[in-house]
């Protein structure tokens, strides 16, 4: 690279210029400043010891700036670099960085550098410690220390920062390195891994016991001014605390270390305004090694030795005693940031130390289980048979003992505080054994009231007996809940109740509610493990809470537009509970109202006092939502008391549920409500004009499409159709509040309804009673229909007068979803049991026609925005269509009425299906002329569209059988012209969308076409009568096809197709002769040799084995087979005689042994 020093002066100019060609500039200057000639540029220029270049001093400070950054960045990429050492790079970059660091230390011109450039040079150290120590560079550290030393030699003074500048680097330096050689958040490569060791243990056979030294030292030096060094001294700490986890422990946890601690603890005592900041530090050292793996019970002897030593001083600490002792858990309310740091670093203390001794606990437990079931006797002389045991009862002591700091500090109402312990709480949860039939606390008092009482703080066992006593059957030392653990279980409910009472729900606070959203999980988790330990201790609670609430309710009744916000957070918390509790104790069939459920009689309580009005007609918006969330979540109660289900589905439909002032409420009632009239329909059948009334000014549909739909990216470009869905147009009608998608589960709402009318009127004897009822059922359902029938028109008329492409499609898609309101309406009728009244069938009827004619209305060109969307709406509702209406063959009480509705349909979907197939017709016309070229996106659209037809003809056919007849012999024709045209165009390479486009398109041809053979095998004969070789043959070219395509569930279905064949029509002769022999046959064979017939794949042995069959049906057909195979077919194929003798004796045997053999065969050639 041309070098030119301008440009390098220059580069702030260059970094904020917006041209492509000043980043490619700097991008250079990086590249050239990071090679083995540019780095001592850059030093030279740090340092500003190069008389030739300009003095960098003197430039202004965003280009000074700009340069120092620079700089830095390529020694960064050089320090990075893979390449090997070069022998003079090392000493070149040592002189440099200790003459850097001396000239941050104590500047030449008593001006101190930014704080920055301290710490960019501490992380160019680390690099050059990863790169060159210790083979490059062993005197690193030794270089480090003897610059420490020089600038720390003097008497700490005011005047003199020389001393705290050097301390700082030193210890910034420290804890770069820990983070590139113990990476705790990203799992390591294998060859950083493998650096990562080396350093470490250069580190401990030459300087680390100096470097820990050091930092003794220093601390000690800081002591007698540790208030205005609190900040160095809590670093210094928490730099031994992350290099104690895999350095020597008797480096870090020594008599002189815990001695230096104990006193800094009683100078933080006496020192008020220090006092944290210097705790916080010691918490992060013991953080340190009380996480360091070792042996379990040296583990336990480390654990146990600090806390006897150091936990009366940890707690003793005037801040954190006030607060333990106190049992009002705000009375710490004025703690500040540094206060609140340390108890929070405090909490992941304890935190630690609880989960080790978990740990301890469990692996003490599983050995003395071992041992205890052991009959050989111990070779070790050290150890009596009786260690483990003591052993496991210290580490059951220290654990419960810790377990009472941690809920204390959870019981802190400041988040940052309770949520570092509870990890350590859910463990020991774990550790509970879990209550069958839990006695109340009362119960539990007198039974256990001989037990000692003890204090919550007290350092003494939550069990005073044998630990191997307690759930000594139990896995991994499960234990007991006696009265004192029981104590501790309701203190941690009570405190997560309290906690959740104060989190935010107002919706003025949506970014609090993300904030604060694992922490309400974490709760709501806890609380799922203790009802996982006794679901009655909780289940009381939540009763008595729902009492209470209740009770407030009552007594706020009158100024319920003033209610208190601690009133509002008590009902939250009471519904979170109880929808809670139902989602973590399951019930049999979700009824938690049946005799099974062994506590049923206390939810049928709970529910009781819901269905008041009271709860009803909640004060919040939140509250409101969670009651109609928890009646559809208990709605099994409803069959119990169906009287309550009435005055609950009074709130769904008047203003405090569908007609509520609060949105979020009335969009989401829409939904439950749909949800509880299916589960209750014959309950509330007698209610069914008085809710229709209710709710039917909400039916009306919205014209006009959503704004900002209109303006989103995803209409840039076209809006796909997936499996018969498509982008949600979220359109709220101004009138109503509510979406097409909120208001189509009304409509299916009201449909249930309805349609129960029907089944009701089947069991009816009264012949004029029931035919009355059939007109009014049929009534009903047109007035619920003829509103959107009537807009139908209106909607498609929008959409093919558009003239602006992206509303459009945003209108083609409306017209979608209207289609698919009518679809979801009628979709009860395809319920089992459900009866189709003839005044139903007539609203179906008129339906199918208003939306058949509206088809023709449609644009003809398959690219047509919203044309693929909205004639994806019509082909749903001809499904639906389908399945509602039955053929004429099934019994029926309707039988007459049936026939002459399913022929009705039929001849519909003769007028339907030419229009939506004509348009991929005449556009074919196109490509089959040679008029124009391929055009990918168009051909992508049209076989898609094809491809989306077809299930449509597949189920009318599987349905209606021989009534299709009529059907098909119109439709099927164009069908598969369309179809052959289509795989028969030439297909652009390297496109991969078009090729599984066409794959698809295949497999669904074969599928249709063994179908019509398996249903209507007249209509195959038909379709194939004229030229019956030519058109298998053509059938058999797709099944070839798909073997090159690599779909072997398309090959499996073409080859079920001609085993079909076989069985049916092998015995003619003729057939034989011209088809089978000379075509079909040699695929068979033939087709597994290729290369992409895998036999690795499950799905290509299936057509494997349906070959092997059909040759197998075919010998037993036709006798020549054999001799065809063995004198001349096989022999053509270069076959030695052993390979034929044996393939021609495995086809006499029987089906199972000839498909084992032809997968053995086969097997050869690949």
């Amino acid at each position: 690279m041309d070098f030119n020093i301008a440009e390098l002066y220059n580069v702030f100019d260059a970094q904020q210029g917006k041209d492509s060609n000043c980043q490619k500039q700097v991008l250079k200057l990086i590249q050239f400043l990071s090679s083995e000639d540019g780095w001592p540029l850059c030093t030279s220029m740090l340092l500003n010891s190069n008389s030739n270049l300009p003095n960098v001093d003197a430039l202004p400070d965003d280009q000074k700036s700009a340069l120092f950054f620079l700089c830095c960045r390529a020694l960064e990429e050089n320090l990075k670099s893979d390449s090997p050492v070069p022998p003079d790079e090392a000493p070149k970059f040592a002189a440099f960085a200790c003459q850097w660091l001396r000239y941050l230390i104590n500047p030449v011109d008593g001006i101190r550098k930014p704080k920055y450039f301290e710490s960019k040079a501490g992380h160019l150290v680390t690099l050059a410690i990863i790169r060159y120590y210790p083979n490059h560079w062993s005197s690193l550290f030794d270089d480090l220390l003897g610059i420490l030393i020089e600038a720390t030699g003097k008497q700490v003074s005011e005047s003199n920062k020389s001393d705290i500048v050097a301390v700082d680097l030193f210890l910034d330096i420290l804890i770069d390195l820990d983070s590139h050689i113990i990476s705790r958040n990203v799992q390591l490569t294998t060859e950083e891994l493998k650096r990562s060791n080396e350093l470490k243990d250069a580190m401990r056979e030459s300087c680390i016991g100096s470097l820990i030294h050091t930092c003794y030292q220093l601390i000690y030096r800081f002591l007698s001014s540790c208030q205005s060094n609190a900040c160095l001294i809590r670093k210094i700490l928490h730099t031994i605390g992350l290099y104690a986890s895999w350095v020597d422990l008797t480096l870090v946890a020594n008599t002189e270390w815990i001695t230096l601690l104990s006193r800094l603890l009683q100078l933080s005592m006496d020192n008020e305004s220090s006092s944290a900041v210097i705790r916080c530090g010691i918490y992060l050292y013991l953080i340190g090694f009380v996480n360091k793996g070792m042996p379990v019970i040296d583990k336990l002897s480390l654990l146990t030795g600090v806390w006897e030593q150091l936990g009366s001083m940890l707690i003793n600490d005037p801040n954190i005693s006030n607060f333990m002792m106190d049992s009002n858990v705000n009375s710490c309310d004025d703690l500040n940031d540094d206060q609140l740091e340390s108890l929070s670093t405090l909490g992941t203390l304890i935190d630690a130390m609880g989960n080790q001794l978990i740990s301890v606990y469990r692996n003490l437990y599983d050995t003395t289980l071992l041992n205890s079931g052991s009959n050989q006797t111990s070779t070790n002389q050290f150890r009596s048979d009786s260690d483990n045991s003591s052993f496991l009862s210290t580490a059951l002591e220290a654990l419960e003992d810790r377990l009472n700091v941690a809920l204390r500090l959870f019981e802190h109402k400041k988040p940052e505080i309770s949520q570092v312990v509870t990890p350590f709480l859910r463990s020991y949860l774990s550790l509970l054994k879990s209550v069958v039939n839990h006695p109340s606390s009362e119960n539990l008092s007198s039974s256990l009231g001989a037990r000692r009482q003890r204090n919550r703080n007290s350092s003494a066992s939550m069990d005073s007996g044998n630990p191997l006593s307690v759930g000594y059957n139990t896995s991994s030392g499960h234990l007991e809940i006696n009265e004192i653990r029981y104590f501790f279980v309701k203190r941690l409910l009570f405190a997560c109740i309290d906690k959740m009472k104060y989190l935010p729900i107002h919706d003025d606070q949506e970014d609090d509610e993300c904030e604060y959203e694992e922490y309400r999980h974490e709760l709501r988790t806890i609380v799922g493990n203790i009802s996982q330990l006794d679901q009655r201790f909780v289940l009381d609670a939540i009763h008595q809470m729902v009492r209470h609430s209740h009770h407030l309710l009552n007594s706020n009744a009158i100024q319920k537009s003033s209610f208190p916000l601690d009133h509002i957070q008590q009902i939250d918390v009471t519904l979170n509970l109880f929808y809670l509790f139902g989602e973590i104790c399951k019930a049999n069939k979700n009824d938690h109202f049946s005799q099974t459920f062994p506590h049923h009689e206390t939810m049928i309580s709970i529910m009781s006092i819901l269905c008041t009005d009271s709860f009803s007609r909640l004060p919040h918006e939140t509250l409101q939502l969670q009651y109609f969330e928890i009646m559809v979540r208990y709605e099994r109660y409803f069959s119990l008391v169906p009287e309550h289900l009435l005055h609950v589905m009074l709130a769904f439909v008047d203003d405090r549920g569908l007609h509520s002032p609060w949105h979020s409420v009335k969009i989401r009632c829409a939904y439950l409500i749909n949800r509880i009239i299916k589960s209750h329909k014959k309950t509330l059948l007698p209610h069914t004009e008085e809710y229709l009334s209710r709710f039917s000014d909400l039916l009306e549909l919205s014209l006009e499409p959503d704004c900002s739909v209109l303006n989103s990216s995803e209409l840039n470009g076209s809006i796909t159709c997936i499996n018969g869905r498509t982008t949600n147009i979220r359109k709220f009608n101004a009138r109503t509040g509510l979406g097409i998608t909120e208001q189509s589960f009304l409509y299916e709402a009201a449909a249930q309804l309805i349609a129960a009318g029907g089944i009701q009127l089947s069991n009816l004897t009264n012949s004029d009673n029931s035919n009355n009822g059939e007109d009014r059922v049929g009534e009903l359902f047109r007035v619920l229909l003829t509103p959107v029938m009537i807009q139908y028109d209106q909607f498609v008329t929008k959409y093919i007068t558009e003239q602006d492409p992206k509303v459009a499609e945003v209108r083609g898609i409306l017209v979608k979803q209207v289609t698919d309101l009518i679809t979801k309406t009628t979709r009860v009728f395809s319920q089992p049991k459900c009866i189709i009244t003839s005044g139903c069938e007539s609203v179906l009827i008129d339906a199918m026609r208003l939306i058949i004619s509206e088809l023709s209305r449609f644009p003809t060109d398959v690219t047509s925005p919203g044309r693929q969307a909205a004639c994806a709406g019509v082909r749903a509702f001809l499904h639906r269509m389908v399945a509602c209406i039955m053929p004429a063959t099934e019994p029926s009480s309707t039988e007459c009425r049936s026939t002459l509705t399913s022929d009705v349909l039929l001849a519909a979907l003769v007028d339907a299906i030419p229009q939506l197939v004509k348009p991929l017709l005449s556009r074919l016309a196109c490509y089959t002329t040679g008029s124009q070229m391929l055009d990918v996106f168009d051909a992508e659209q049209r076989w898609k569209e094809i491809r989306d037809l077809l299930p449509l003809v597949t189920q009318v056919v599987l349905r209606y059988k021989n009534q299709s007849v009529p059907f098909l012999s119109s439709c099927l024709p164009d069908i598969m012209e369309i179809i052959i045209n289509s795989l028969n165009e030439p297909l652009p390479p390297d496109h991969p969308t078009l090729i599984e486009e066409r794959k698809l398109l295949r497999r669904g041809y074969l599928q249709l076409v063994q179908t019509i053979y398996q249903s209507v095998p007249d209509v195959f004969s038909q379709l194939t009568n004229e030229n019956i070789v030519q058109n298998l043959t053509t059938v058999l070219g797709q099944v070839e096809a798909c073997l090159e395509s690599d779909d072997p569930i398309g090959l499996r279905s073409g080859i079920i197709l001609f085993l079909q064949l076989i069985q049916s029509a092998a015995h003619n002769s003729q057939f034989y002769e011209d088809f089978l022999l000379p075509h079909l046959v040699p695929f068979f064979i033939l087709g597994p040799i290729s290369p992409v017939f895998r036999l690795t794949d499950g799905q290509f042995i299936l057509a494997l084995d349906k070959i092997a069959e059909s040759l197998h049906v075919l010998y037993q057909k036709q006798d020549g087979l054999y001799t065809y195979l063995k004198d001349y077919f096989l022999p053509r194929q270069q076959l030695s005689p052993e390979l034929i003798l044996s393939y021609t004796s495995a086809l006499k045997s029987n089906l199972k042994d000839f498909q084992l053999f032809v997968r053995t065969f086969y097997a050869h050639f690949h």
